[in-house]
Parts: structure tokens; sequence; C-alpha cells
């Protein structure tokens, strides 16, 4: 019994995973330093903003951007430099081409 509810428990989770961003100035308080790029074929994230928070509840690279650093999911630092970055980004425009992995 106790492995079913931990197992439910880790299932809703993952469901649950929601991308509230965060944008920050300090790159020592951020979870995630990236870099936009403008090449898709190089990104390692497809991001694709949204101004629904609800559609933004699964973790399929719409990120809805909150001004809420307490709600958000993630704090992102963007960096001028590609090679201090952790993740290099391209933003699209088309919802469903959006992907990223953590």
């Amino acid at each position: 019994m106790k492995w079913i509810i931990t197992l439910l428990t880790f299932s809703i989770l993952n469901i649950c995973d929601a991308q509230r961003i965060f944008m920050t100035d300090n790159q020592f308080n951020c979870t995630h330093k990236v870099y936009i790029t403008n090449n898709r074929f190089e990104a390692d994230w497809i991001i694709y903003y949204t101004n629904n928070q609800f559609e933004a509840d699964d973790n399929r690279g719409r990120w809805y951007v909150t001004n809420d650093q307490f709600r958000a999911d993630y704090n992102i630092f963007i960096t001028d430099n590609r090679y201090r970055a952790d993740k290099l980004v391209f933003i699209t425009t088309n919802k469903y081409e959006a992907k990223m992995s953590m």
C-alpha cells in the first residue's frame, strides 16, 4: 500500500510540473543561465512564450513569465555570452514546435 501511494504521489508531481518563469537580473540567484540564439538547430531548448499560465502547465517548453519570483518554477538569467550559458534557447512563434527536456 505504501508503494502505491508513493508511486501515485510522484506521478502527480510529474504531471503538475509547470513552467512559470521568473526573469532575474542576478545570475547567482537563477536556476538556469540561458543564451538566446537565432539558430534553432543549435538550441538545447525551443521555447514558446504564452500569456495563458494554464497552457504552461506541462513540461513541453511553453513558458509563462511571471513577475512573482516565489510563484515561479524556474528563475532564468539571460546572458549575452553563449559560453557562460547553461542552455541555448531558441524562441519560436509556433507552440507545437516547443520542446524542452530538463
